[in-house]
């Protein structure tokens, strides 16, 4: 593997990069893949069509939240988003999403491809494949802790010495966030061709 540069973004980000919010309680995920296939200019594929096709395969028990239960599978598409919203999405993970994005014709045709990588078991290797790939100009998605026990996820479209240049779905922040202040989870989702 090859060093780093000590500084790379992806390109024309801060003009093409979308900075879309994510619409729902817990759809980090989502949101960061609609930014991202957008910023790549791959039509279609938006948070709502994303957490449709996830309710859709997995059913009673793959939302959170609601007192009583609800099934999503005979709602309308426009009732389960609006449903959803409020919702945490249960079985979420890069796996997952990485799964269903792949399913969409408009992705099997735009050439890029997913990673999902997974068991990264040092900061140092973590920021390494975060390096590896904006300096290669293609997309990440990280899990972070979010502070609260969980994770969250965020796109990363740049890098320096010091600072990831992240977008955030949940508050809609796009800019250099220090290194030091994250604590990464053991995965990424990478775009690439």
């Amino acid at each position: 593997m090859k060093p780093s540069p000590i500084k790379a973004y992806l390109p024309d980000y801060q003009i093409r990069f979308p900075k879309i919010c994510q619409y729902g309680f817990s759809w980090c995920i989502p949101a960061s893949i609609e930014n991202v296939t957008k910023y790549l200019e791959i039509p279609n594929i938006t948070q709502d069509r994303l957490v449709i096709s996830y309710c859709r395969k997995f059913g009673n028990g793959s939302l959170a939240g609601l007192s009583p239960s609800i099934d999503p599978t005979p709602l309308s598409d426009y009732s389960l988003v609006l449903v959803a919203r409020k919702c945490a999405l249960v079985h979420a993970n890069f796996k997952t999403f990485k799964q269903i994005l792949e399913s969409y014709q408009e992705f099997k045709i735009s050439g890029w491809q997913l990673n999902h990588i997974k068991g990264i078991d040092s900061p140092v290797k973590y920021l390494d494949e975060i390096k590896d790939a904006i300096s290669s100009s293609n997309p990440i998605l990280i899990s972070s802790d979010n502070g609260q026990g969980g994770s969250h996820i965020i796109s990363v479209v740049g890098y320096d010495q010091n600072n990831l240049v992240v977008h955030d779905p949940a508050t809609n922040w796009l800019g250099p966030v220090p290194i030091c202040s994250f604590t990464f989870r053991e995965d990424i989702l990478l775009f690439y061709k």
